[in-house]
């Protein structure tokens, strides 16, 4: 485990090679981001591109 020097978070170096609270992701990639939702239609949590997040935001 290492503790950030600027946010003071402690992670796990042999996971990550920078913090991952103040570099949540790497854009040097240039892949497209992606984020956990739920889809109600399949019944199940999954990955989507972060474009593609809003359709699954749903209203009550």
């Amino acid at each position: 485990m290492q503790m950030c020097p600027d946010c003071e978070r402690v992670y796990d170096e042999s996971e990550y090679g920078q913090c991952p609270y103040c570099h949540p992701y790497d854009d040097d990639d240039g892949r497209e981001r992606t984020v956990i939702v739920y889809d109600r239609d399949e019944g199940r949590a999954k990955y989507v591109p972060e474009s593609e997040a809003e359709k699954y935001n749903y209203k009550d």
